[in-house]
């Protein structure tokens, strides 16, 4: 009897002792599948790249350093090519979710997906398929051309890649560094002034005491701007300062494509900036879009396009402030 139930324990035990090396040797439920091996590519060597959603497809092509959407050959944003190229170099996939074809579920299907293709001259580099972003926000679901199964991609690519025309122009208007405008021209309500920059020669001094110190250097006295104005007092260098700050890096909100650049005419407000070059920036009337933002023009730019109504405002009321144009003297002639 008791050699029996030694028995009995010793088999219980080799039991135990075999279902407990299984549980922790067999591949778990997240290792059962191999992720699919994906090559490196060498972005700097991409010529082209194509974006095909449900209602467009965007193509954007490599013309010596600059990348350009076509057909119009629009200049594509910096930061947009280098967040794409950078999501292509760095594509993979870090987890399996679903091998049973039912793409609507991660929006795969045609009527949502997301297909991105990446050429280096014609041999085709990368080619996947972009679904919805998962519910961590930090993936989104991909699937492989050649793959019927759906993955996690390495980060959430939809928003990389779900752009459309607007979004991946680069939107610069003006990019005016403050030290290198020599001439400004504005005109607000039929008044014009033009400026031109001077620098006064630069005077030196001794430091005090410096005749008992032989050592020490002279040292010379900042140069002060002045803005002269050939027919009437000059400008005042804090509002013109105030003026070339707004315009520095200036950036529209989106442009405007049912209308061309010639059909608008007899602007509101005109700036014209030697810089050495000139550069020309014209605000029009009020009203056109919804969201009241501004129309614009400028000399930078080939397509009309609208400026922010608080990005408008700044520069339209440090143009009034240079031609002594009161806000209440604005309001009613905008009237």
């Amino acid at each position: 009897m008791l050699k029996a139930l030694k028995k009995e324990y010793l088999i219980l035990l080799v039991i135990i002792v075999a279902l407990s090396a299984y549980l922790m040797l067999r591949p778990s439920d997240q290792t059962r599948y191999q992720l699919p091996q994906i090559d490196a590519i060498d972005t700097d060597a991409l010529t082209k790249i194509e974006i095909a959603g449900p209602d467009e497809t965007l193509v954007i092509e490599k013309v010596k350093k600059s990348w350009l959407i076509m057909p119009q050959k629009y200049e594509l944003a910096s930061e947009t090519s280098r967040e794409m190229l950078a999501a292509l170099k760095d594509f993979k996939t870090t987890a399996l979710a679903s091998e049973a074809r039912a793409y609507e579920r991660y929006d795969l299907n045609d009527d949502r997906k997301i297909t991105v293709k990446a050429f280096a001259s014609d041999q085709l580099k990368r080619h996947f398929e972009v679904g919805k972003q998962a519910p961590s926000f930090k993936h989104a679901f991909v699937k492989l051309a050649d793959d019927h199964r759906v993955y996690h991609s390495g980060q959430n690519i939809r928003r990389t890649f779900e752009k459309e025309l607007d979004d991946l122009r680069d939107k610069s208007i003006l990019n005016i560094a403050a030290t290198d405008v020599t001439e400004i021209s504005v005109t607000a309500k039929n008044a014009t002034i033009n400026f031109k920059r001077q620098l006064s020669q630069p005077k030196t001094h001794d430091k005090k005491d410096a005749k008992k110190d032989a050592k020490k250097e002279a040292t010379p006295e900042p140069a002060k701007v002045t803005w002269i104005n050939p027919g009437g007092p000059n400008g005042d260098p804090a509002k013109i300062d105030k003026l070339l700050t707004t315009l520095a890096d200036l950036k529209c909100a989106q442009f405007i494509y049912d209308r061309k650049k010639a059909d608008f005419s007899e602007p509101a407000y005109t700036l014209t900036i030697k810089s050495p070059k000139p550069h020309t920036l014209n605000l029009f009337s009020e009203g056109v879009k919804k969201d009241n933002d501004i129309p614009a023009t400028s000399s930078e730019q080939n397509d009309a396009f609208y400026l922010q109504t608080w990005k408008a405002n700044e520069i339209k009321e440090a143009i009034n402030s240079i031609l002594g144009i009161k806000p209440k003297e604005e309001a009613k002639e905008s009237k």
